[in-house]
């Protein structure tokens, strides 16, 4: 009868090998008919793949000579059947670290590891070579292992090294001394510390802000070679007579060579609390004398003693946030509520020159301006139109006129492109709240395919507001001509220590010096150590801000466009305030009238032409008359003269 099935019984399918080596199993094979019975006589012819794992002989028996999983097949005249054996090398029951124990010496330079040798046993005694162990110290802050069993020194101490491997096990004690004495000649200097709040000079010339992010204190050092024992840094603060007000500790390794603001030897954080005026601050390296290097008076910085702290309280930044309602567009309005506000200052807060912030949102604001037509929109006459009327809205508040009014606009559905995704007014002078200064405009959130658009905008525009023109980078236009980088980029200084202080990142990152500035085009986007000391200083002290606030008074208060020359002059709007609290000076070469119906003229003020955002042939009127309380707008004009005499005029409208 011919074979029509081969089947295999294996007693066992695991079997081990070892030095003295391997153990068998005897497999029997039986071919069989369609019906099942055992055919006698056939001849079985045994095979295993892969080879050196096992041999099989003639009879079936199967004897381990190697290590690894192997398939066992049995055949006869055609037909097979196999079974999957694994051999496993025999488990080590005993091991024994050959090493005495060791005593070893923790220097401050880098010295070669001790490397231990343990041999594993099986069952019998014989030596299992080459059996990989694994290797464990008690206590990791004495002595380190490797997983080659490298031993190196850490502290001062006893602990245990311990070899394993299966139910084999072995301890080795070792004991560490600590020897401090650097080589003759070696020195370890701090060469500077940096003080940042998200961008600095490299000698520490922009002050650190009160009330608003923390600060971080890169410092930096020089050394021959790295230490391979950590040491002490120690940054104080101190009162001018020498009192520790706040002091923090970091453990560091000193590298070898000299480290950079970029990647520097170790940073502090200091809390913005810590912050205040009058105090001086110093770095010292090894404080409590650990370690006797060569020159003790490069291991403090300044090397002269305590420097002052630079410290400014500025103002409080407020900002009031304005949904913009189109009423010419189905009544669309922008998105803005206290669920999403923090993410429209999620920028400003990480990198913009600003201590406490304070903001509000208004009442939606209806406009009728027309945004353009589908499907490209915002152009610059619909940011002209809104800006002077929310900035009309701005001045007349009685409790938000000194606010940064933020119109935030949603592009009406059909628009699938904005020509300005922001506009905004670019006063001369950061004191001052008056007509044409603390008003922008931008579209809402998640409006642009970049995601972070919207919130890079709002420090883009407020940039504007204080006082800083496009940085040349990406295109812009109207570029500021004093930016040191003709590329307009970040160059080097700036630090994330706001993600650094919210704990999103272990540390503050240095921000690469090919970022695009903030009042470019360019992304990624960081701000210039010019950028942020230029609003920095525009924005002056909070002594500074209540010193500006005037008593309320009335005023016409006039908006309109201009060529520098007078040849093209519009007056869009005039409007009676009741209590404007921030006048503008009386100086300029341009004047704004109010006259009667007779031709009188009943009040004047001499002004300048004002800045906006991406106006570069036209220029922003923005001026205010004062008027006595007796006023009243019934038959009276506004008239604009320029500087060459050339005279428009608007009628005052009847209130």
């Amino acid at each position: 009868m011919p074979v029509f099935s081969v089947q295999i019984i294996a007693p066992r399918t695991s079997l081990l090998h070892g030095p003295g080596g391997g153990q068998s199993v005897q497999l029997e094979a039986t071919a069989r008919s369609a019906d099942g019975s055992a055919l006698e006589g056939r001849r079985i012819e045994w095979t295993t793949q892969p080879a050196g794992v096992v041999t099989v002989a003639s009879d079936g028996l199967v004897t381990a000579v190697g290590v690894g999983s192997v398939v066992v097949r049995a055949s006869a005249e055609g037909k097979s059947a196999s079974v999957i054996l694994a051999v496993q090398p025999v488990p080590v029951v005993s091991i024994d670290i050959t090493s005495a124990p060791l005593a070893l010496v923790r220097t401050p330079l880098a010295v070669a590891g001790q490397q231990l040798t343990a041999v594993a046993y099986d069952s019998t005694g014989t030596a299992l070579p080459n059996r990989q162990l694994g290797w464990l110290s008690r206590n990791e802050q004495v002595a380190a292992v490797s997983a080659l069993g490298v031993v190196t020194a850490v502290n001062a101490g006893i602990t245990y090294i311990v070899a394993s491997g299966d139910a084999g096990r072995d301890s080795l004690l070792v004991s560490v001394t600590v020897d401090n004495t650097l080589p003759t000649g070696f020195d370890v200097a701090v060469t500077s510390a940096l003080w940042t709040q998200a961008s600095q000079t490299g000698d520490n010339t922009i002050a650190m802000l009160t009330g608003g992010r923390d600060a971080v204190v890169n410092v930096m050092t020089a050394a021959p070679s790295a230490l391979a024992a950590a040491s002490v840094m120690e940054l104080r603060l101190t009162t001018a007579e020498g009192t520790l007000r706040w002091s923090a500790r970091r453990s560091v390794y000193i590298p070898a060579g000299a480290s950079t603001a970029a990647n520097p030897t170790v940073q502090f954080l200091v809390p913005s609390a810590e912050l205040a005026p009058g105090l001086q601050w110093e770095v010292l390296w090894d404080p409590d004398g650990d370690f006797t290097d060569a020159d003790a008076s490069s291991d403090r910085y300044p090397r002269i003693g305590r420097a002052g702290l630079a410290v400014v309280q500025p103002p409080t930044l407020k900002l009031r946030f304005v949904p913009i309602t189109l009423t010419g567009h189905n009544g669309t309005t922008g998105v803005v509520n206290e669920g999403n506000a923090e993410e429209y200052l999620r920028i400003i807060r990480q990198m913009g020159p600003v201590g406490p912030i304070e903001y509000s949102i208004a009442p939606a604001f209806a406009i009728s301006t027309s945004f353009g037509a589908p499907p490209n929109g915002a152009g610059s006459a619909f940011w002209v139109s809104l800006l002077q009327q929310l900035d009309l809205a701005r001045v007349s508040s009685p409790d938000f006129a000194d606010a940064h009014w933020v119109g935030v606009v949603q592009p009406p559905t059909g628009f699938t492109f904005a020509t300005f995704g922001g506009f905004g007014y670019i006063p001369s002078n950061g004191a001052s709240f008056g007509p044409g200064t603390r008003t922008f405009g931008l579209i809402h959130l998640n409006w642009f395919f970049r995601e972070s658009q919207t919130r890079e905008l709002m420090m883009h525009e407020l940039g504007h507001n204080l006082g800083r023109s496009h940085a040349p980078c990406g295109g812009a236009t109207g570029t500021d001509p004093s930016f040191p980088d003709p590329s307009g980029r970040v160059g080097s200084g700036g630090h994330d220590t706001y993600s650094f202080q919210r704990s999103v990142a272990e540390r503050a990152f240095a921000i690469s010096s090919e970022h695009g500035d903030t009042m470019g085009y360019c992304t990624p986007v960081w701000i210039s150590t010019y950028s942020y000391d230029a609003m920095l200083r525009f924005r002056g002290s909070a002594t500074l801000a209540a010193q500006a606030v005037e008593p309320p008074q009335r005023a016409v208060v006039v908006h309109g466009l201009a060529a520098d020359d007078g040849s093209a002059t519009v007056v869009s709007s005039a409007a009676l305030v009741e209590g404007l609290r921030a006048l503008p000076a009386d100086a300029g070469e341009w004047e704004a009238a109010l006259v009667d119906a007779d031709g009188a003229v009943i009040a004047r003020r001499r002004f300048a032409l004002g800045v906006m955002d991406h106006l570069d042939a036209l220029r922003p009127i923005s001026v205010a008359i004062p008027v006595t309380a007796e006023f009243t707008a019934q038959g009276k004009r506004i008239e604009v003269r320029s500087p060459s005499g050339r005279t428009s005029t608007l009628q005052l409208p009847e209130r």
